[in-house]
Formats: structure tokens, sequence, C-alpha cells
């Protein structure tokens, strides 16, 4: 196969690949945002980080916390508008990441 055939597999690859890094650094600037803004909050979340204290419980805090309504409560509509651009960013991540697996097996 040749790389730069672009059959709509890798048309498909390259686009949940570039979801990805774009997804990376949306929640590294919604940290920063929530570390500078709301340290409190940002510290009950476990200080989450994309490469330091990156473990289980803190990624577990995050996701609560990006599919609550917890960011409506600090009053701060800008983060509210990020924590619901990134759940509606993952949420497609997922379905286009599930069919690049299908067409991928076929």
């Amino acid at each position: 196969m040749n790389f730069m055939t672009f059959s709509p597999g890798n048309v498909l690859f390259l686009c949940v690949f570039a979801m990805a890094v774009v997804w990376l650094l949306l929640v590294r600037n919604l940290f920063r945002s929530m570390s500078a803004k709301h340290p409190q909050k940002y510290e009950e979340l476990g200080k989450p980080s994309l490469t330091q204290n990156n473990n289980l419980r803190t990624n577990v805090r995050f996701f609560k916390f990006l599919f609550s309504t917890e960011s409506t409560s600090l009053n701060d509509l800008s983060l509210s508008k990020r924590v619901s651009f990134l759940r509606i960013w993952l949420i497609i991540f997922f379905f286009a990441f599930m069919v690049s697996l299908s067409v991928a097996t076929q």
C-alpha cells in the first residue's frame, strides 16, 4: 500500500489523528486556565496535567467534571463553554475513532 494513496480509510485516520492532537491542546489549555482562574477546583481534580500527575485518579476526576454540571457552578461562562465544547469534541472523536476502526478492519 502506498502511503500517498488517499483512500477514505487513510483520510479518516488522518482526521482522527488530527482530532486527537487538537484534543490534547484543548485539554492543556483548559488545565492552564483552571489552575490560574479556579485553583481550588483544579486542586480538587488532583492538579491534572498531560504529563505530570497524569494517573487514573486524576483522569477519572477530570472526566466526571467534564460530563457533569460542575463547571457551571464556578460562574465562569468561558470555562463552561470550553467544557461543553470539549464534551462534544470527545463524543465526535469517539465516534470518528470507532468508524475508522471499522473501516480499517474491512
